[in-house]
């Protein structure tokens, strides 16, 4: 396996770029996110055809029914209603074929904002997997990790590890390597002077895991 920016040879497990930092990004990944929005773009088409069937179906069966009760009432009307009877059947057949029309725009409006909103909602979500994959550990802040997720790391990952809780944060870096590091990645913003940097911003998780890759690290030696 090979670095995708710099071309560098890489170890099956390992996660990002020695040489230029870059994170691996695994395969299955990419595939997911680019084959889930496609679905959803060729079902909706489905979807209203079969409802706009359905529906002209219904509104054929009430307009018949409606022309033939009228044309039953007019054989039992005197010849001076029939002329009225005429006139208000045209008037109604124009206000029905208005009032379909405009119900048509009303469930083409409802799909559309239905496709439109599912769009969105999948746009957000692809970026939040892009987003969490530029963390060398997505789950740092939310999780408890155990020596096990852990296994492996050489000393500069347990670097980047622990001091990525702080960059979550917004602290700044004085080390280079460290700070074009997280420069590199969108979530980071480092408004946080290094000196002014409070450790009691961390919640639970982050402190456990600070601890358990500082105890990784002594039991390797990095330290």
């Amino acid at each position: 396996m090979y670095c995708r920016k710099c071309g560098q040879k890489l170890k099956e497990t390992s996660r990002f770029c020695k040489i230029c930092g870059t994170p691996v990004m695994m395969e299955s990944t990419i595939e997911d996110e680019v084959i889930s929005p496609m679905k959803h773009k060729k079902r909706w088409p489905i979807v209203l055809m079969i409802f706009l069937g359905v529906f002209l179906i219904i509104l054929a069966a009430f307009i018949l029914k409606y022309k033939m009760n009228q044309i039953s009432e007019q054989s039992e009307v005197p010849d001076n209603q029939v002329i009225a009877n005429e006139w208000s059947s045209q008037t109604d057949d124009f206000e029905t074929d208005f009032s379909t029309d405009n119900s048509e725009e009303d469930i083409s409006e409802s799909v559309e904002k239905e496709v439109s909103e599912e769009d969105q909602k999948q746009t957000e979500e692809t970026e939040m997997q892009d987003e969490a994959s530029e963390y060398f550990i997505p789950d740092s802040d939310s999780k408890y990790l155990t020596m096990k997720d852990l296994e492996g790391y050489s000393a500069d990952d347990c670097r980047i590890a622990r001091n990525e809780l702080f960059a979550r944060h917004g602290r700044k870096f004085t080390d280079e390597n460290l700070k074009s590091y997280f420069e590199s990645k969108s979530w980071y913003e480092g408004t946080i002077e290094p000196e002014d940097f409070d450790d009691s911003v961390f919640n639970e998780y982050e402190i456990a895991n600070r601890d358990l890759i500082v105890e990784y690290e002594k039991e390797k030696g990095y330290r």
